[in-house]
Parts: structure tokens; sequence; C-alpha cells
């Protein structure tokens, strides 16, 4: 609201649109669920918009289509089953090394989303060929 005179003024129309990068982190995660729970061929935009609180619309103003959501539902998540790139100036071990490559000291959520995407990227990886 704000004051002129001596009326106070209050904004009408429609809400202020969610910002450009949280509506598309919404869609991602919205997506990551969809694709975990039904796999790619069963995930429908209107079941990520949905989960996503947005419009159908909405998921194709940020993506062209549902491969491209997929591809960057994996690429988001990827930190989940390899820590790449690693630091430039880094001074490990090797067996240091592949240890963080291979987050393999991730806790046991983190290891059972790595195992559900990790199945997920297997499954679905005959509609990317």
């Amino acid at each position: 609201m704000s004051k002129t005179g001596n009326a106070l003024s209050v904004r009408r129309g429609r809400p202020r649109v969610v910002e450009y990068e949280d509506r598309r982190k919404a869609i991602v995660q919205g997506a990551y669920s969809a694709f975990l729970e039904l796999g790619f061929a069963q995930t429908t935009t209107a079941e990520v918009a949905r989960r996503a609180r947005v419009s159908k619309r909405a998921i194709y103003e940020v993506f062209a289509n549902k491969m491209e959501l997929f591809a960057t539902v994996i690429k988001e998540y990827r930190y989940l089953f390899m820590d790449l790139p690693r630091p430039e100036d880094e001074i490990l071990t090797l067996e240091e090394t592949l240890f963080r490559i291979f987050r393999l000291d991730i806790s046991e959520n983190e290891a059972l989303e790595r195992e559900a995407i990790l199945k997920l990227m297997t499954r679905e990886s005959g509609f990317f060929s």
C-alpha cells in the first residue's frame, strides 16, 4: 500500500509473478519427483505443473520440451553421483580424489537419492538413444 495525499491506495490486479529463477527451480524439483516416481514416459507436463504449482504454460516458457526438462533434471542432480569438476589446485592422493569424485562420503538419505536417480537414468536411457 502507498499513501497518496490522505488516502491509502491498495495495489490492484494480479499478484506479482514468481521470479523466473524461483519458478525454474520449482519446475525442476517438481519434474525430479515426477520422473523418479513415474518415469519419463508417464510423466506429463500437467503432472510437473501440479507438483511445481505452476501452469503448463510456465513450464514451456522455461523449457522447450519434456526432453530438455529431463536433461536439466539430470544435470542439476548430477552432484548426487559425481563431484566434478574438481578444483584445479586441489592436492589429494589418488584414493582421496576418487573417494570425493564418486561421493563415497554421503549420508544415507543422499545415498538413497543417488540410487533413485541412477535407476531413473538407467531405466529411461532407451528414450535417448
